[in-house]
Order: structure tokens, then sequence, then C-alpha cells
């Protein structure tokens, strides 16, 4: 009978090592995640296809990064997407539903480079986790990759 507390006991003290760390990674709000969709030629258009929860568009920012044979551009999509257009225009971001929130059916549309052999890659931020550097963040809550 002793033998099995002290099992049960070292067990549930294990069992708490491993997983009350993991619960305080985030301090209680575990952070979204985004699936975007890429489609379209001229321009491209990046679908907002799930989200995990809805949060204000305030509560976002994106980056767009191009690259092609040492060439690069980078465009920062903020401060938050409520702005609606970065890059000179060529990169504008499209509230479908007008709720104020990125949700789904939301759209980047994101015009080409001229020219061909350029790599694409669009990453959503969610700005509360975004300052966080711990666990090799800012960690993007979603991104897509895409050739043209």
């Amino acid at each position: 009978m002793r033998v099995s507390l002290v099992s049960g006991l070292l067990l549930v003290a294990i069992l708490a090592l491993v997983f009350v760390p993991r619960a305080l990674q985030y301090q209680g709000v575990q952070p979204p995640y985004v699936t975007l969709n890429a489609s379209g030629l001229n321009p491209f258009v990046i679908t907002v296809a799930t989200v995990s929860k809805v949060y204000a568009l305030t509560e976002w920012r994106g980056e767009l990064s191009v690259l092609r044979a040492g060439e690069w551009r980078n465009a920062s999509l903020g401060p938050d997407l409520t702005a609606g257009a970065w890059a000179a225009g060529n990169v504008t971001f499209v509230d479908a539903d007008g709720d104020g929130a990125l949700s789904v059916g939301d759209q980047f549309r994101i015009a080409p480079e001229p020219g061909s052999g350029w790599s694409y890659t669009l990453l959503a931020f969610w700005k509360p986790r975004d300052g966080d550097t711990s666990g090799g963040c800012p960690c993007a809550a979603g991104r897509v990759d895409w050739m043209a």
C-alpha cells in the first residue's frame, strides 16, 4: 500500500513538472493560429481560410518578404491591419465581412514583382504575442509561401 501511494505521488509530481510549465508558457492565453491560402496571379490573393480565435484588426500586423537571386524586398504591414494599404499600394488588405476583425474570407492582395523567379512569404503576427521573444518568438500565427 505504501509503495502504491509513493508511486502515485511520484507520478503526480512528474506530470506537474511537465504540464505546469507548458500552461504558463502563454500566461493563460494561447495565441491564435491562422491558415492562409494563396491564389491568383495579378494580383496574388491571400485568403484567410481559418482562424482559431477572432481578434480585432488592431491586434494584428503582417510582414511580406520577396526574394529572387540576391534581390530582397520587405514590407511591414503595420502598425496594424486597419491601414489597408502598404508598399505604395502594392499590398492591400480587405476585411471581407467588414467586422473589424481578422476572420475567414479576409484577403491580402499583392501586386507581383516584374519578371519571374520570385519567392514570396507572407506572415501574420498577433501583436499581444509579438513582443515576447521567449521560446524563439516573435512567432507568426499564420504563414504562406509561394513562387512566381
